[in-house]
């Protein structure tokens, strides 16, 4: 019976699916004949990280610093008020911030912690995942021995397609064997050094030598912000947060009925917001605020901030507002006051939420 089951599943659709989502790390590593050695340092002076929580308009700025001569920024280009060509965007790199990811894993390593080899285990097929089906990895193929070299570092053993195993069966949903790892013991130090080669190796592959400074779109975006401990990853670097008014994010929630932010009540999406700023702090001394209303309503000031921020002289900007264009966006902000028919909703919002609603 159970030989009839599967041969009746291989020749089924459900086959064909399930080999289209099969992660073929290994089978990638496999084929490769170079190997790749992770570098110890990392060429550029300055890692920035442009982060926002959700709509916020982190992408803006990285409109804005692609207008600059001599830049390298790495994100995505917004569909909405972007105006800068989709054959300038570049993917975000989540390998960090995603469940499952590198940060994520240093739980692992922390002795401090209750561990067993069935969640190591589970954190690894998860990390596996993060990386093979990130778009730095699939977009990207000189990165991957990178990958395969930091993978092999962090096991100590890997039983391949172990048949029944009881080894987290159910993440194996594809397939009847999975494979099972074993982590090294290792210190959380020893990991997040690990890491910092990892990335060093994936910033340098972005270096032109023009630039000191490589500008980033949300490397990591926490509803934490931990600053000082994400220097243990990636010791250059520097966070803009960008912030907006809630109110403004609800009506785009609305109007592109996000389905990844609440907003089936105004009370779930207020939850939400307080979720996603818990530890927010306009004045902090650990990274810099930037209000996207300012972005746009005080153009010159606000540019002169971030070049004074990014290292970038005025001589640089060759291109003003071919990408991000302060009269094109300014339909983005108080777009609240022109949206009439959730008035009772913008009021509960700015009572739940008023440090982050904008006022002249």
């Amino acid at each position: 019976m159970k030989k009839l089951r599967l041969y009746i599943r291989d020749i089924m659709p459900y086959k064909l699916v399930a080999e289209r989502k099969r992660n073929k790390f290994w089978d990638d590593a496999a084929s490769m004949k170079e190997t790749a050695e992770l570098s110890e340092e990392c060429l550029f002076d300055n890692i920035i990280s442009i982060e926002g929580f959700g709509a916020t308009g982190s992408s803006a700025v990285i409109d804005l610093i692609r207008e600059y001569r001599d830049t390298v920024a790495i994100g995505t280009v917004d569909p909405e008020g972007s105006q800068t060509s989709p054959k300038e965007s570049k993917c975000e790199i989540d390998i960090l911030r995603y469940t499952g990811g590198l940060y994520q894993l240093e739980r692992c390593f922390d002795e401090s912690l209750s561990q067993n080899y069935f969640w190591r285990d589970a954190a690894v097929k998860q990390l596996l995942d993060v990386i093979y089906f990130s778009p730095f990895y699939r977009d990207y193929p000189a990165l991957r021995p990178y990958f395969h070299t930091f993978v092999k570092e962090i096991l100590s053993n890997k039983v391949n397609a172990a048949e029944g195993s009881p080894i987290n069966h159910l993440m194996g949903r594809y397939y009847d064997a999975s494979d099972i790892y074993y982590l090294k013991a290792m210190t959380v130090e020893e990991y997040q050094k690990l890491c910092r080669k990892l990335l060093n190796s994936i910033f340098n592959y972005f270096y032109t030598g023009k630039s000191n400074s490589l500008i980033l779109d949300q490397l990591f975006a926490a509803c934490k912000i931990e600053t000082e401990h994400f220097r243990r990853y990636v010791p250059n670097l520097k966070q803009i947060m960008v912030y907006r008014d809630p109110r403004d994010i609800y009506c785009i929630c609305q109007r592109l009925d996000l389905s990844w932010m609440p907003h089936d009540t105004v009370e779930h999406y207020i939850e939400w917001v307080r979720m996603a700023y818990s530890n927010f702090d306009k004045g902090s001394s650990s990274y810099t605020t930037l209000r996207f209303e300012d972005l746009v309503l005080d153009y010159d000031k606000t540019v002169s901030m971030l070049e004074n921020l990014l290292n970038l002289s005025p001589e640089q900007h060759y291109r003003p507002k071919a990408c991000f264009n302060p009269d094109v966006s300014i339909k983005s902000v108080k777009e609240w006051t022109r949206e009439p028919q959730y008035k009772a909703d913008f009021i509960k919002i700015k009572e739940a939420l008023p440090q982050l609603c904008y006022e002249d």
